[in-house]
């Protein structure tokens, strides 16, 4: 089931540590979520993000999350926040 990008904004939105974020689907149930945070300090709340995500995505998602500087940002200036990578052709 499609899921709107609105969701994984209102669920990020509670943790005040991250300034930017990219949620992207690399497989059938296999997920990455790009973080970019307002500090160096570990993330203590990856925990409950996965959390937070599998509650919709399901239990068996793959969900890998990845710390990064900075979200990429396109020629329009905006920053794409929902990517898929995933085709399900072979």
């Amino acid at each position: 089931q499609p899921i709107h990008p609105s969701f994984i904004s209102r669920t990020l939105k509670n943790y005040l540590q991250i300034m930017q974020w990219q949620f992207i689907q690399r497989g059938e149930k296999e997920y990455a979520l790009r973080l970019s945070l307002k500090d160096d300090n570990a993330f203590s709340a990856e925990r409950e993000v996965l959390q937070d995500l599998r509650e919709s995505l399901g239990d068996n998602a793959a969900i890998r999350i990845e710390y990064i500087k900075e979200i990429p940002v396109l020629n329009s200036g905006k920053r794409k926040c929902v990517v898929n990578e995933w085709s399900d052709k072979p």
